[in-house]
């Protein structure tokens, strides 16, 4: 993960994030300020990344399982991320790792679940 200068568009390394080849997904809540990362195909890897120290922590996930995320989205209204995974399915999931699925297949692209 990088950050890039407002003013001359250079990069920075932030943080070295993944485990291994699939499914790398970050998503913000505004709410606590942290940033979220989804990682790998069956054995995912969920964890909350404070952005002011860098410490990661991992979080367990429970729940419904899902293979690997190609999209999440935070919803305000109901402090809950949404994500889609490699089967165009989509899921609720709690900051505190709780997943459960909402629906068996999008209608649409599941690698843009923003709109």
């Amino acid at each position: 993960m990088y950050t890039i200068n407002k003013t001359d568009a250079s990069k920075t390394l932030f943080l070295t994030l993944g485990h291994g080849a699939d499914g790398e997904v970050i998503a913000y809540n505004p709410v606590n300020g942290l940033m979220y990362h989804w990682s790998g195909y069956n054995a995912n890897i969920f964890e909350s990344i404070n952005l002011s120290t860098r410490a990661i922590t991992n979080i367990p996930q429970s729940g419904d399982p899902h293979l690997e995320v190609f999209g999440a989205v935070w919803d305000p209204t109901a402090s809950n991320f949404y994500i889609s995974d490699y089967n165009i399915t989509l899921f609720r999931q709690t900051t505190a790792g709780a997943v459960d699925r909402k629906s068996t297949r999008l209608n649409s692209s599941h690698t843009d679940i923003s709109r």
